[in-house]
Protein backbone atom coordinates (compact mmCIF):
# COMPACT_ATOMS: atom_id res chain seq x y z
CA UNK A 1 0.00 0.00 0.00
CA UNK A 2 1.44 3.39 -0.97
CA UNK A 3 1.74 6.01 1.79
CA UNK A 4 -0.84 8.77 1.98
CA UNK A 5 0.24 12.05 0.39
CA UNK A 6 1.60 14.58 2.84
CA UNK A 7 -0.63 17.35 4.13
CA UNK A 8 1.29 20.60 3.85
CA UNK A 9 0.33 23.52 6.12
CA UNK A 10 1.70 26.85 4.99
CA UNK A 11 1.19 30.56 5.41
CA UNK A 12 -0.27 32.49 2.53
CA UNK A 13 1.30 35.48 0.83
CA UNK A 14 -0.37 38.86 0.60
CA UNK A 15 -1.22 38.06 -3.02
CA UNK A 16 -3.18 34.94 -1.97
CA UNK A 17 -5.88 36.65 0.06
CA UNK A 18 -8.45 36.04 -2.66
CA UNK A 19 -7.58 32.35 -2.75
CA UNK A 20 -7.87 32.08 1.02
CA UNK A 21 -11.23 33.89 1.04
CA UNK A 22 -12.62 32.19 -2.01
CA UNK A 23 -14.09 29.18 -0.24
CA UNK A 24 -16.71 31.06 1.79
CA UNK A 25 -18.23 34.48 2.46
CA UNK A 26 -16.42 37.09 0.32
CA UNK A 27 -16.46 39.44 3.33
CA UNK A 28 -13.59 37.34 4.68
CA UNK A 29 -11.23 39.13 2.32
CA UNK A 30 -12.06 42.53 3.84
CA UNK A 31 -12.02 41.24 7.41
CA UNK A 32 -8.67 39.56 6.91
CA UNK A 33 -7.15 42.63 5.27
CA UNK A 34 -8.36 44.77 8.20
CA UNK A 35 -6.82 42.32 10.69
CA UNK A 36 -3.49 42.49 8.88
CA UNK A 37 -3.66 46.29 8.82
CA UNK A 38 -4.43 46.72 12.51
CA UNK A 39 -1.86 44.13 13.59
CA UNK A 40 -4.25 41.62 15.14
CA UNK A 41 -3.20 39.10 12.49
CA UNK A 42 -0.41 38.61 9.96
CA UNK A 43 0.09 36.79 6.66
CA UNK A 44 2.25 34.23 8.49
CA UNK A 45 -0.69 33.53 10.82
CA UNK A 46 -3.05 32.89 7.87
CA UNK A 47 -2.82 29.24 6.87
CA UNK A 48 -3.85 26.77 4.20
CA UNK A 49 -3.62 22.96 4.46
CA UNK A 50 -3.05 21.35 1.08
CA UNK A 51 -2.51 17.91 -0.36
CA UNK A 52 -1.53 17.28 -3.96
CA UNK A 53 -2.37 20.87 -4.81
CA UNK A 54 -5.87 20.73 -3.32
CA UNK A 55 -6.82 23.01 -0.41
CA UNK A 56 -8.41 20.88 2.32
CA UNK A 57 -8.61 23.30 5.25
CA UNK A 58 -7.82 26.86 6.27
CA UNK A 59 -7.72 29.12 9.32
CA UNK A 60 -6.17 32.29 10.68
CA UNK A 61 -4.98 33.45 14.09
CA UNK A 62 -6.48 36.71 15.36
CA UNK A 63 -4.98 38.07 18.59
CA UNK A 64 -5.91 40.65 21.19
CA UNK A 65 -4.44 41.64 24.57
CA UNK A 66 -6.11 39.93 27.50
CA UNK A 67 -6.61 43.30 29.20
CA UNK A 68 -7.10 43.98 32.87
CA UNK A 69 -3.43 44.85 33.18
CA UNK A 70 -2.33 41.43 31.85
CA UNK A 71 -0.13 41.76 28.77
CA UNK A 72 -0.74 38.21 27.48
CA UNK A 73 -2.10 37.92 23.95
CA UNK A 74 -5.17 35.74 23.51
CA UNK A 75 -5.98 34.05 20.22
CA UNK A 76 -9.07 33.32 18.18
CA UNK A 77 -9.08 30.58 15.55
CA UNK A 78 -10.82 32.52 12.78
CA UNK A 79 -12.12 31.76 9.27
CA UNK A 80 -12.02 28.01 9.94
CA UNK A 81 -13.05 25.77 7.08
CA UNK A 82 -12.46 22.16 6.06
CA UNK A 83 -13.58 20.41 2.88
CA UNK A 84 -16.11 17.81 4.02
CA UNK A 85 -15.75 15.95 0.73
CA UNK A 86 -12.09 15.17 1.32
CA UNK A 87 -11.47 11.96 3.32
CA UNK A 88 -8.64 13.59 5.30
CA UNK A 89 -10.35 16.88 6.12
CA UNK A 90 -10.37 16.20 9.88
CA UNK A 91 -6.63 15.54 9.81
CA UNK A 92 -6.04 18.73 7.84
CA UNK A 93 -8.23 20.73 10.20
CA UNK A 94 -6.24 19.44 13.19
CA UNK A 95 -3.01 20.37 11.40
CA UNK A 96 -4.29 23.93 10.93
CA UNK A 97 -5.26 24.22 14.61
CA UNK A 98 -1.91 22.83 15.78
CA UNK A 99 -0.09 25.32 13.57
CA UNK A 100 -2.17 28.23 14.87
CA UNK A 101 -1.42 27.14 18.44
CA UNK A 102 2.30 26.97 17.63
CA UNK A 103 2.21 30.57 16.39
CA UNK A 104 0.37 31.70 19.51
CA UNK A 105 2.58 29.77 21.97
CA UNK A 106 5.37 32.40 22.25
CA UNK A 107 2.76 34.75 23.73
CA UNK A 108 1.56 32.23 26.34
CA UNK A 109 0.56 30.66 28.52
CA UNK A 110 -2.70 31.68 26.97
CA UNK A 111 -5.76 30.33 25.16
CA UNK A 112 -6.92 29.75 21.60
CA UNK A 113 -10.67 30.29 21.38
CA UNK A 114 -13.48 29.71 18.95
CA UNK A 115 -17.08 30.74 19.48
CA UNK A 116 -19.95 29.27 17.49
CA UNK A 117 -23.25 31.12 17.40
CA UNK A 118 -26.44 29.48 16.17
CA UNK A 119 -27.64 32.83 14.79
CA UNK A 120 -24.56 33.59 12.69
CA UNK A 121 -22.93 30.23 11.83
CA UNK A 122 -24.45 27.63 9.54
CA UNK A 123 -21.72 25.01 9.97
CA UNK A 124 -21.87 24.39 13.71
CA UNK A 125 -22.67 20.68 13.41
CA UNK A 126 -19.57 20.18 11.24
CA UNK A 127 -17.23 22.41 13.23
CA UNK A 128 -18.05 21.19 16.73
CA UNK A 129 -16.65 17.63 16.34
CA UNK A 130 -13.65 18.98 14.43
CA UNK A 131 -12.85 21.37 17.28
CA UNK A 132 -13.21 18.65 19.91
CA UNK A 133 -10.91 16.38 17.91
CA UNK A 134 -8.36 19.22 17.68
CA UNK A 135 -7.77 19.74 21.39
CA UNK A 136 -10.59 22.15 22.22
CA UNK A 137 -13.04 21.69 25.08
CA UNK A 138 -16.36 23.42 25.64
CA UNK A 139 -15.48 26.28 27.99
CA UNK A 140 -18.83 28.06 28.17
CA UNK A 141 -22.32 27.94 26.71
CA UNK A 142 -24.57 31.00 26.67
CA UNK A 143 -28.26 31.33 25.89
CA UNK A 144 -29.63 34.46 24.25
CA UNK A 145 -32.58 36.41 25.64
CA UNK A 146 -34.48 38.87 23.46
CA UNK A 147 -36.61 41.78 24.66
CA UNK A 148 -39.34 43.70 22.86
CA UNK A 149 -41.40 46.75 23.90
CA UNK A 150 -44.36 44.36 24.28
CA UNK A 151 -42.96 43.56 27.72
CA UNK A 152 -45.05 45.61 30.18
CA UNK A 153 -43.24 48.65 31.52
CA UNK A 154 -41.93 47.54 34.92
CA UNK A 155 -42.53 49.50 38.07
CA UNK A 156 -39.68 51.62 39.33
CA UNK A 157 -37.51 49.83 41.90
CA UNK A 158 -39.21 50.00 45.29
CA UNK A 159 -36.31 49.06 47.56
CA UNK A 160 -33.20 50.14 45.70
CA UNK A 161 -32.18 53.74 45.13
CA UNK A 162 -30.59 54.09 41.71
CA UNK A 163 -27.51 56.18 41.03
CA UNK A 164 -26.08 56.52 37.52
CA UNK A 165 -22.43 56.17 36.56
CA UNK A 166 -22.48 59.84 35.58
CA UNK A 167 -23.18 60.73 39.21
CA UNK A 168 -20.99 58.16 40.95
CA UNK A 169 -17.89 58.27 38.74
CA UNK A 170 -15.50 55.59 37.57
CA UNK A 171 -13.81 54.70 40.86
CA UNK A 172 -17.05 54.36 42.79
CA UNK A 173 -18.65 52.25 40.09
CA UNK A 174 -15.58 50.03 39.81
CA UNK A 175 -15.62 49.30 43.53
CA UNK A 176 -19.22 48.14 43.42
CA UNK A 177 -18.64 45.98 40.35
CA UNK A 178 -15.61 44.38 41.97
CA UNK A 179 -17.62 43.66 45.12
CA UNK A 180 -20.14 41.57 43.14
CA UNK A 181 -17.58 39.11 41.73
CA UNK A 182 -17.38 36.64 44.63
CA UNK A 183 -18.79 33.21 43.71
CA UNK A 184 -19.94 34.37 40.28
CA UNK A 185 -21.56 31.61 38.23
CA UNK A 186 -20.37 33.00 34.89
CA UNK A 187 -17.43 30.87 33.74
CA UNK A 188 -15.85 33.55 31.59
CA UNK A 189 -15.94 36.09 34.40
CA UNK A 190 -14.41 33.58 36.83
CA UNK A 191 -11.54 32.96 34.44
CA UNK A 192 -10.65 36.62 33.94
CA UNK A 193 -11.13 37.60 37.56
CA UNK A 194 -8.71 34.83 38.53
CA UNK A 195 -6.18 36.16 35.99
CA UNK A 196 -6.29 39.88 36.75
CA UNK A 197 -8.32 40.47 39.94
CA UNK A 198 -11.77 42.01 40.54
CA UNK A 199 -10.98 45.71 40.08
CA UNK A 200 -8.89 45.36 36.89
CA UNK A 201 -11.67 43.09 35.58
CA UNK A 202 -14.19 45.85 36.31
CA UNK A 203 -11.98 48.43 34.59
CA UNK A 204 -11.84 46.21 31.51
CA UNK A 205 -15.62 45.77 31.42
CA UNK A 206 -16.15 49.52 31.78
CA UNK A 207 -13.68 50.27 28.99
CA UNK A 208 -16.40 49.27 26.52
CA UNK A 209 -18.74 52.04 27.70
CA UNK A 210 -19.87 54.68 25.21
CA UNK A 211 -20.85 58.23 26.11
CA UNK A 212 -24.53 57.36 26.03
CA UNK A 213 -24.01 54.63 28.62
CA UNK A 214 -23.15 56.92 31.48
CA UNK A 215 -26.79 57.49 32.35
CA UNK A 216 -27.85 53.85 31.88
CA UNK A 217 -25.13 52.14 33.93
CA UNK A 218 -26.73 52.12 37.36
CA UNK A 219 -25.84 51.29 40.96
CA UNK A 220 -28.66 50.14 43.23
CA UNK A 221 -28.26 51.28 46.84
CA UNK A 222 -30.09 49.55 49.67
CA UNK A 223 -30.09 52.29 52.23
CA UNK A 224 -26.52 53.57 52.33
CA UNK A 225 -25.02 50.32 51.04
CA UNK A 226 -24.47 49.49 47.37
CA UNK A 227 -26.37 46.28 46.67
CA UNK A 228 -25.60 45.75 42.99
CA UNK A 229 -25.28 47.25 39.53
CA UNK A 230 -26.54 46.90 35.98
CA UNK A 231 -25.16 48.33 32.75
CA UNK A 232 -27.32 49.03 29.69
CA UNK A 233 -25.35 49.56 26.46
CA UNK A 234 -26.08 49.63 22.75
CA UNK A 235 -25.79 46.31 20.91
CA UNK A 236 -26.52 48.11 17.64
CA UNK A 237 -28.42 51.24 16.62
CA UNK A 238 -31.80 49.84 17.68
CA UNK A 239 -30.91 47.10 20.15
CA UNK A 240 -29.82 47.32 23.76
CA UNK A 241 -27.99 44.76 25.82
CA UNK A 242 -27.25 44.14 29.46
CA UNK A 243 -23.49 44.66 29.32
CA UNK A 244 -23.21 43.30 32.84
CA UNK A 245 -25.17 42.86 36.04
CA UNK A 246 -24.24 41.78 39.54
CA UNK A 247 -25.37 41.74 43.15
CA UNK A 248 -23.08 42.11 46.16
CA UNK A 249 -22.97 38.74 48.02
CA UNK A 250 -24.34 40.12 51.29
CA UNK A 251 -27.39 41.45 49.43
CA UNK A 252 -28.19 38.33 47.42
CA UNK A 253 -31.42 36.45 47.97
CA UNK A 254 -33.57 39.55 48.42
CA UNK A 255 -34.86 40.02 44.89
CA UNK A 256 -32.53 42.88 44.03
CA UNK A 257 -31.63 41.36 40.65
CA UNK A 258 -35.26 41.75 39.58
CA UNK A 259 -35.22 45.41 40.56
CA UNK A 260 -31.98 45.91 38.67
CA UNK A 261 -33.48 44.27 35.56
CA UNK A 262 -36.53 46.53 35.88
CA UNK A 263 -34.20 49.51 36.09
CA UNK A 264 -32.40 48.30 32.96
CA UNK A 265 -35.70 47.95 31.10
CA UNK A 266 -36.76 51.48 31.97
CA UNK A 267 -33.35 52.91 31.09
CA UNK A 268 -33.44 51.19 27.69
CA UNK A 269 -36.88 52.62 26.95
CA UNK A 270 -35.70 56.09 27.93
CA UNK A 271 -32.82 55.75 25.48
CA UNK A 272 -35.26 54.85 22.69
CA UNK A 273 -34.21 51.28 21.95
CA UNK A 274 -36.79 49.15 20.14
CA UNK A 275 -35.28 45.69 20.73
CA UNK A 276 -32.99 44.01 23.24
CA UNK A 277 -30.57 41.09 23.23
CA UNK A 278 -28.50 39.76 26.13
CA UNK A 279 -26.96 36.39 26.87
CA UNK A 280 -26.39 34.39 30.03
CA UNK A 281 -24.17 31.44 30.92
CA UNK A 282 -26.40 28.36 31.02
CA UNK A 283 -24.70 27.42 34.32
CA UNK A 284 -26.08 30.60 35.90
CA UNK A 285 -29.54 29.22 36.66
CA UNK A 286 -30.56 32.10 38.99
CA UNK A 287 -29.84 34.66 36.28
CA UNK A 288 -31.62 32.60 33.62
CA UNK A 289 -34.71 32.52 35.86
CA UNK A 290 -34.48 36.24 36.60
CA UNK A 291 -34.32 37.08 32.88
CA UNK A 292 -37.39 34.95 32.20
CA UNK A 293 -39.31 36.62 35.05
CA UNK A 294 -38.39 40.02 33.61
CA UNK A 295 -39.95 39.15 30.26
CA UNK A 296 -36.77 38.44 28.30
CA UNK A 297 -37.41 35.43 26.04
CA UNK A 298 -35.12 32.78 24.64
CA UNK A 299 -37.47 31.78 21.80
CA UNK A 300 -37.49 35.01 19.78
CA UNK A 301 -34.00 34.74 18.27
CA UNK A 302 -31.71 31.75 17.64
CA UNK A 303 -28.84 33.49 19.47
CA UNK A 304 -26.95 30.73 21.32
CA UNK A 305 -23.19 30.62 21.81
CA UNK A 306 -20.83 27.70 22.34
CA UNK A 307 -17.38 28.90 23.41
CA UNK A 308 -14.61 26.38 22.74
CA UNK A 309 -11.13 26.82 24.20
CA UNK A 310 -7.72 25.20 23.81
CA UNK A 311 -4.96 26.02 26.28
CA UNK A 312 -1.65 27.02 24.71
CA UNK A 313 1.82 27.30 26.21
Amino acid sequence: MSPSPLIDVRSITAEEVDRFAGFADPRIRLQLSEAWSNGSSRPEWTLLAESEGRVIARGALITAPMGGGVSTLEGTAAFLWADPDHPRHAEAFRAIIDALADRLAPHGPTTLDRRLNLETHSDIDRLRPLLLASGFTLFQEKIGFAWTPAVPVPAAPAVLRLVAYSELGHDGFRQVMAATTAATLDRNDRYYIARCGPEPWADEIMSSMDDGDQRSWLIGFHGAEPAGFVGVSAFDDHTWTIAHIGVVPTHRGHGHVSELLAAADRAARERGFSTGLSDVDVDNAPMVSAMQRAGHRSDLRPWHIWHYRRHVG
